[in-house]
């Protein structure tokens, strides 16, 4: 509540990150959503659950358990997703740009079949989750990247028989850790204007 305080919920998306204790961090935003006292239609935003980008980060299993739970939670907020597949983990890894995207429709497809075996309809589960993924200096690739991202979770979706206005990839692309120098802000100015760019192109 201190964070939000002000914040205006029916205009500004908001987006949990969180590393560790996912599920606890999204319970806590949607509890703040619903007492907020913001028409749930209007609100916007992800809840931040990826407990396979977790696991990669602890190197322990994945507990898909908490995917259903993760969905439970947005329930009531139509605009707002429970789950997020963050392939910025594995770019920050070192991960290049097929890498970056095998794992993040590998990840997704994990997601939607935990969604789907507690009995989530197939649509409502692509619905689900977005993407986070890193934008780099590198322009071209970036905007690539993105653009391939929809096309082959486009073709998730089709082989999923989920309905052709359903098969979008909502991506929220943040610029890449690699490209962040430690000691020269005025570098990472012309760097994250090329990222946002190659993004907002993507």
């Amino acid at each position: 509540p201190a964070v939000l305080q002000g914040v205006l919920l029916d205009l500004a998306p908001v987006y949990l990150t969180s590393r560790t204790e996912q599920l606890a961090a999204a319970a806590k935003l949607a509890e703040y959503l619903r007492e907020s006292g913001a028409e749930a239609s209007t609100i916007r935003g992800n809840l931040g659950v990826d407990p396979i980008g977790a696991a990669a980060l602890a190197g322990t299993p994945a507990d898909l358990s908490v995917v259903a739970k993760a969905n439970d939670l947005a329930a009531g907020f139509p605009g707002v997703s429970p789950l997020v597949v963050d392939s910025t983990i594995y770019n920050s890894a070192g991960a290049g740009d097929v890498h970056e995207l095998a794992y993040a429709v590998a990840t997704g497809v994990e997601y939607v079949r935990a969604l789907v075996d507690a009995g989530v309809g197939v649509d409502d589960a692509f619905g689900s989750l977005i993407f986070r993924v890193s934008a780099t200096t590198d322009q071209f690739a970036t905007i690539a990247r993105l653009r391939a991202l929809r096309g082959l979770w486009s073709r998730v979706g089709e082989v999923l028989g989920v309905s052709e206005a359903k098969r979008g990839a909502v991506q929220h692309a943040i610029t890449s850790l690699r490209d962040i120098s430690r000691d020269d802000a005025y570098v990472n100015i012309l760097r994250g204007t090329i990222a946002c760019f190659a993004a907002a192109a993507g």
